[in-house]
């Protein structure tokens, strides 16, 4: 089975979409997969996470293509004057109208930005495949949302017929709020769906998001999977002891890394909890160490500082994937913040599957005004520990219980106890590739079937 990958985000480039593609050709490649890759050429901005090399690229037909030269001299540098070095999604939510305003305005320029980039690259895709594979047919083409320049590109590919077959992998969906008619990111996703044979969704949540108002009739042929993101057990093989970001100690040590979007992410429950528990039982502040990873230190100990907690926190700044992975190693609990709304659900964050990959306890932490939430069932089925939900307040005192019984193990164990069930391997990225590479080949017979 011959695969052509399509993909912005590829090794060594550190981002979590990244990490998916990456790790799927990889088990792809293994399972048996001829993979021919082509990624872009990694921003300016973009940080190197070599763990994510793996020997097999050797023997892969892999090349990266840039951005035109008037891309990159025009809109490129424009880019940076606007915005810098920082990744779009770093610009945070104010809540005073002005700035508001502004964010509004922002987005938008970065969405035309987003737009133009994609047909820019799209076109650079099409020139290199008219002279470098125009004797080659591909089984399939395999694109992964976001960045639009991804499906875009396969989707021009498909049509100049070097596939039959293209597979959009959507990581999120290009319009979260469903849009009207007019909506120009809901009528790219429509476009995608009625062009491409196979889907896949990182999440329940996201499927139903990009599937929403879509009638699927009998004549309709596609076919789809949840895929969720996932852990590669291989990656434990970097996590040396001798390399670990602080001293092991009898604290007991939680740990949350990542963004926290201006507080949509909402950690502030989690403080209110420990505080009850160090005012109410016999465990003292010097008991704790809470250790944040990320951009958004300052406003993490403005949480801690609002419970009296700040003295506890260590910020480490913004720290590589290995780095993260190794603070987390040490960790006695692992600090998870995502939320759940009407318009925005299922949202299930990398990582998630990380601390899936360690075999950490969870504290999930859900804001938003829907309960039963993606991340407290998926938490709940592979047993990883505890989700509070905003939604349901009254649950507030069964948080702070939990907490309080992980605690109490760690000082009379010496470690908090590994509840974690067999189905945790479900998100193994290893039997994630299996189900995709399966899904591929029903889709072949089904083409060899009906002629295509």
């Amino acid at each position: 089975m011959k695969i052509l990958f399509v993909v912005t985000a590829f090794c060594p480039e550190q981002a979590i979409g990244s990490v998916r593609v990456t790790k799927l050709a990889k088990y792809l490649h293994r399972h048996g997969a001829e993979l021919t890759i082509i990624s872009l050429t990694p921003p300016p901005w973009a940080v190197s996470d070599d763990s994510l090399y793996f020997p097999e690229l050797k023997s892969i037909d892999w090349v990266t293509i840039d951005q035109s030269a008037f891309f990159n001299k025009v809109f490129t540098k424009m880019r940076m004057a606007t915005i810098g070095s920082k990744p779009a999604s770093g610009i945070l939510k104010n809540s005073d109208s002005h700035q508001k305003l502004k964010i509004a305005v922002k987005e938008r320029l970065q969405f035309l930005y987003t737009f133009l980039k994609a047909i820019d690259w799209a076109f650079q895709i099409r020139r290199y495949a008219k002279i470098k594979l125009k004797h080659q047919n591909f089984d399939a083409i395999f694109t992964s949302y976001p960045s639009l320049a991804s499906p875009l590109s396969g989707l021009m590919l498909k049509k100049m017929g070097i596939s039959n077959t293209l597979a959009v992998d959507f990581r999120d969906p290009i319009s979260y709020h469903g849009g009207g008619s007019l909506s120009i990111r809901r009528r790219l996703e429509l476009i995608f769906l009625q062009s491409a044979n196979i889907f896949s969704f990182a999440s329940e949540g996201v499927k139903e998001m990009v599937m929403h108002g879509v009638r699927v009739s009998s004549s309709c042929r596609f076919k789809y999977l949840t895929l969720n993101n996932g852990f590669d057990p291989e990656d434990q093989s970097s996590l040396d002891q001798d390399a670990m970001p602080f001293d092991s100690s009898s604290s007991f040590k939680i740990v949350y890394t990542g963004a926290l979007y201006g507080g949509k992410r909402d950690v502030s429950d989690f403080f209110s909890a420990l505080s009850m528990i160090i005012e109410n039982t016999e465990f003292g502040v010097s008991d704790f160490e809470i250790h944040y990873a990320g951009l958004e230190g300052k406003f993490f100990l403005n949480v801690a500082n609002q419970y009296g907690l700040s003295e506890l926190v260590t910020d480490h700044g913004s720290i590589s994937r290995v780095e993260s992975l190794r603070l987390q190693k040490i960790a006695d609990l692992c600090l998870l913040a995502t939320w759940n709304t009407s318009s925005n659900q299922g949202i299930l964050t990398g990582k998630i599957f990380e601390f899936f990959m360690l075999r950490k306890p969870i504290l999930a932490l859900v804001s938003g005004d829907l309960a039963h939430s993606e991340v407290k069932e998926v938490i709940e089925r592979v047993g990883a520990g505890y989700c509070y939900e905003q939604a349901e307040p009254e649950k507030f005192q069964a948080m702070v219980d939990w907490l309080k019984i992980c605690i109490t193990e760690k000082f009379q164990l010496g470690e908090v106890s590994n509840n974690y069930q067999e189905s945790v391997q479900d998100f193994n990225f290893e039997k994630l590739s299996v189900n995709l590479h399966n899904l591929f080949l029903s889709e072949i017979r089904t083409c060899s079937s009906v002629g295509l």
